[in-house]
């Protein structure tokens, strides 16, 4: 949060292509899927719940190779 004070509201605003997020949108999304997976993440060290559970086969070697595809799962 604190690196926005480096632009005004014009560069947060500005949108370089007219299919693209502006730099105000990007952080906003950063801020928010970052949220999001904090959230989660809270749930997941909460409970011991699944904790005896295999892993799916594509997620253990996803998980093995630290290799998240770019898209929804």
């Amino acid at each position: 949060m604190a690196s926005l004070d480096q632009y005004d509201i014009d560069q947060l605003r500005n949108k370089p292509y007219s299919d693209t997020r502006s730099l105000g949108q990007m952080y906003r999304h950063l801020i928010d899927e970052t949220t999001f997976f904090i959230d989660r993440i809270e749930i997941c060290i909460s409970t011991n719940d699944h904790a005896q559970e295999e892993a799916f086969p594509f997620a253990a070697a996803m998980l093995k190779n630290n290799d998240f595809p770019e898209e929804v799962i």
